[in-house]
């Protein structure tokens, strides 16, 4: 085979890998019956707020799937365990995190559309704990545990070398430390704590403090990977969808379907940590 025809057939076989890596990247945008986009979305059991068994699955996919059938996409959410969801967002087997805390290690990840909710983070304790203040040096040489991969626990992470932190994969486990003793604190959302230990401890439920004041409070926002080339699209779309559903009364329909009670709003010091977090 001579030089010039060398050259064309490593061109040519550019040409073909090149078309084929095209053909990939259209075939991972799967369209619904209707020819609507599908979004793959993933969340976590999360109180009232998410879960396989709730209605529509919670408060939080309920929400997320009336927006993003707004903005003309066909929403499929899936409930998964927390560290899947976020290492599947990663590697862009789901388009985002239903809602994740901005503040945490996932910045470095992700980008954020307009929030869910605004949480206030606190430690829950119990009444025979003896702790009476939730200010972070309160609690210094306590038992403390808390979510592995959870976002806005930036305050708690800078001391975290001031307490014996436990760092779990499940929310459950977090009260079943709690309830045997084997962890003085859990640092979380208090209304989503309660919620759970409803569930799987009724009759201990009235012995769950939440302590004040709050650590810190939590934007909570759909989270996509930064290197998602739906990225940009799909944030402009799903944010102005959720303005209109949002002006039009969908937080307190939706509180009162879901029977619970959500912040949603953003002071001007929580704008100011959203706007800094976009990218």
């Amino acid at each position: 085979m001579s030089d010039r025809s060398r050259f064309l057939s490593l061109i040519l076989a550019l040409s073909l890998s090149v078309a084929v890596s095209f053909g990939v990247k259209a075939q991972s945008i799967h369209k619904a019956p209707n020819g609507k986009e599908i979004v793959r979305v993933c969340y976590l059991n999360w109180g009232k707020q998410g879960g396989k068994k709730l209605p529509e699955q919670g408060f939080i996919p309920d929400l997320l799937s009336e927006v993003l059938r707004e903005a003309g996409y066909a929403p499929v959410v899936d409930i998964i365990p927390w560290v899947r969801c976020l290492d599947g967002v990663k590697k862009l087997k789901y388009d985002f995190v239903g809602s994740y805390w901005i503040g945490g290690e996932g910045d470095a990840w992700f980008d954020y559309f307009l929030p869910t909710t605004v949480d206030r983070i606190n430690f829950i304790t119990t009444r025979n704990a003896g702790l009476a203040s939730g200010r972070l040096e309160d609690l210094y040489g306590k038992r403390v545990g808390y979510l592995r991969g959870a976002g806005g626990l930036k305050s708690f992470r800078d001391r975290i070398d001031h307490y014996k932190a436990f760092e779990v994969s499940k929310d459950d486990s977090l009260i079943k430390m709690l309830n045997a003793g084997r962890i003085d604190a859990i640092l979380s959302n208090g209304p989503h704590i309660i919620s759970l230990a409803e569930r799987s401890y009724p009759d201990w439920v009235a012995n769950i403090v939440t302590l004040q004041p709050p650590i810190q409070t939590n934007i909570a926002s759909p989270a996509i990977a930064i290197d998602n080339p739906r990225r940009r699209e799909m944030k402009a779309r799903y944010n102005k969808a959720y303005l209109k559903l949002k002006g039009a009364g969908m937080y307190p329909r939706l509180m009162k379907k879901h029977d619970l009670r959500v912040d949603y709003e953003m002071s001007a010091a929580d704008r100011t940590i959203f706007d800094a977090a976009q990218r």
